[in-house]
C-alpha cells in the first residue's frame, strides 16, 4: 500500500509541472485569448457607435441645410416699393403718434434729433430712423420691436 500512496503523491506533484494543459504556457494562451476577445469586442463596439454617430450627424446636417433653405425663403425682406410707401415723419415737427415713447432709435440706439427723418411703420406705429429701418426691413420682414409684419399686423 505504501507504493500506491507514493505514486499518487507523485502524480499530484506532476500536475503542477509545465507539461500538458496545466502549465504556464496554457495559462498564457488562455490569458491572450481573453485579451484578444475583449479587444475585438471593444473594437466592434467602437466602430458600431462611430458609424451610428456619423449617420446621425449626417442626418442632422441635412436637416440643418433644409431648415436654412426654408429660413432663406421666409426671411426675405420687404420689397423697395412697399417700403417706400410707409409714411415718413420729421422729428419735432410732425405729431408722430407712435406707440413707442423712446427718444431713440431701437435699431442704432442713437437719439432722435430735431428735423430728422423717421419712418413710421403703419400697423404697429413704431418709429425708427428711416435709413435704419429701411435697411432692417430689406433683410427682415418684421418690426424690430414687436416682430409684427408691417403689412399684416393690426
Amino acid at each position: 500500500m505504501a507504493t500506491t500512496s507514493s505514486s499518487s503523491a507523485t502524480e499530484g506533484v506532476s500536475m503542477w509541472k509545465s507539461d500538458g494543459f496545466h502549465g504556464f504556457g496554457y495559462g498564457m494562451a488562455v490569458a491572450m485569448g481573453i485579451f484578444l476577445l475583449i479587444t475585438t469586442v471593444t473594437l466592434i463596439i467602437y466602430v458600431f457607435f462611430r458609424c451610428r454617430n456619423k449617420t446621425i450627424r449626417d442626418d442632422e446636417h441635412q436637416n440643418d441645410a433644409v431648415v436654412e433653405a426654408e429660413m432663406a425663403d421666409v426671411e426675405q425682406g420687404i420689397d423697395e416699393t412697399t417700403l417706400k410707401s410707409f409714411p415718413k415723419v420729421i422729428y419735432g415737427e410732425d405729431e408722430v403718434g407712435s406707440t413707442a415713447n423712446d427718444p431713440f432709435c431701437s435699431i442704432c440706439l442713437l437719439d432722435y434729433t430735431d428735423a430728422e427723418i423717421l419712418r413710421l411703420l403703419p400697423d404697429c406705429r413704431h418709429i425708427f430712423h428711416a435709413r435704419c429701418v429701411d435697411e432692417w426691413l430689406q433683410q427682415h420682414p418684421t418690426c424690430p420691436i414687436c416682430r409684427c409684419t408691417p403689412l399684416v399686423c393690426s
